[in-house]
This record gives C-alpha cells, sequence and structure tokens, in this order.
C-alpha cells in the first residue's frame, strides 16, 4: 500500500494519490466468518486513485476518484470444495466515491470469468440466501425512521464474458439441473434509485448443445 499527498491539520484536510497492489483477501476470512457460512479461499485487491477529505466547502466530506480490480476470487462452501461465487475479475477505472453526503458511480464494471452456484432448494429457498447468518435472538432496536436512501448507488453498465453458472431447480416435481457456460451480456441501470428499472440481456450455452 502506497500513499503520496499533502496534508493540513489546521482544516483538516488531506489530498493523496493512493495506491493498493494485490492486497491478498484470503487474510480477512474472521470478517467473512461473521457474516457468511463459506471460505474465502483466493482473492486478490487492487486499487488506484486520489482522495481527498475536507477543504472544498459546500462538497463532499470525503471523496475518492480512480479504480479497483477483485481477481482470482473464490468463495466455497462451508463444508465441500464446491464454488458458490467466484470470477477471474472485476474491475472498473470509473470509480466515483464520496461521503457526508454518500453517493457511489461506478461508470463500467467489468466482470471476466465470473462463476457460481445457484441451487432452488426444496423448501425454494436460494443455497446462495442459506449462508448469510442471520442472528435469530436479535431484537430490532426501536430507532427514528431511516432517510429514503441513506447511500444512493448507480452502476451504468455491468459487462460480463466468459462466465459458467451451475443451475438446479429441486423445487420441480422433476428436479432439473444443468450448466451455463459461454455466458456474456451487459446489466445496464443498476440504482438504488425508487422505481427504476435495470435492463439484462445475458446470452450462454447450455451444456454442450443448447
Amino acid at each position: 500500500m502506497r500513499a503520496t499527498g499533502t496534508f493540513a491539520p489546521q482544516g483538516p484536510s488531506l489530498e493523496a494519490q493512493l495506491q493498493v497492489a494485490e492486497l491478498a483477501l484470503p487474510t480477512f476470512q474472521p470478517y467473512v466468518d461473521q457474516a457468511l457460512s463459506a471460505r474465502l479461499t483466493s482473492g486478490t485487491f487492487s486499487l488506484k486513485g486520489a482522495l481527498r477529505h475536507g477543504g472544498k466547502p459546500g462538497g463532499a466530506q470525503t471523496a475518492f476518484q480512480g479504480g479497483f480490480k477483485l481477481d482470482d476470487l473464490r468463495l466455497l462452501e462451508a463444508v465441500g470444495k464446491d464454488t458458490l461465487v467466484g470470477w477471474k475479475s472485476v474491475q472498473t477505472d470509473q470509480l466515483s466515491l464520496e461521503l457526508e453526503p454518500n453517493r457511489l458511480e461506478i461508470g463500467d464494471l467489468k466482470v471476466v470469468r465470473p462463476v457460481g452456484k445457484f441451487i432452488v432448494e426444496k423448501d425454494r429457498s436460494l443455497n446462495l440466501v442459506k449462508v448469510v447468518k442471520v442472528d435469530k435472538g436479535a431484537k430490532p432496536a426501536a430507532s427514528p425512521p431511516a432517510p429514503a436512501d441513506p447511500f444512493p448507488y448507480r452502476v451504468r453498465r455491468v459487462l460480463v464474458s466468459e462466465g459458467r453458472v451451475d443451475f438446479a431447480d429441486l423445487s420441480l416435481i422433476t428436479p432439473f439441473g444443468t450448466r451455463v457456460h459461454e455466458l456474456k451480456g451487459v446489466v445496464a441501470g443498476v440504482t438504488s434509485a425508487r422505481n427504476a428499472r435495470a435492463q439484462i440481456k445475458l446470452d450462454g450455452r447450455v451444456d454442450d448443445y443448447g
């Protein structure tokens, strides 16, 4: 990790160029354990861009402009060796993040060689939902209503290429399963804006001949 820039303590304000190169993600497995019943076996995180904090009246308190990469990520089932979610790379050089007020904007997000295992169980639940840990004993605390959109976000386009997905529906009278490969396409207009619609166009091959 590397940072260069200027810091003014009287503000305080900061302007810096940040660079993170291939930070190993499996080190953070203890944090994954708190949220998911899954194993993070590989993955690296890289980031490069400009960070600003303070010193700009009327603007966001903190802002980052740049890009990031998540390479060779694999999230496996807690028991077994099957991949739940993974990819060769997820990257963008069109990232804009602002805090106070909050906003996240991404232009094109490229997803290369995504893989996954999506199973509809007999009770019609989804396997990916079941790995999320929920504290059943916790009771929601009384709090004032949250803002309509506390952290607005928008991703202009998600560009998918060379994907492979294992799909099965065990809730049918005759259970069905197949592999979709050569998956590619575009998901456009992913946003937190209310009443907005995303557009999805994905093409793939089902097993060897479909």
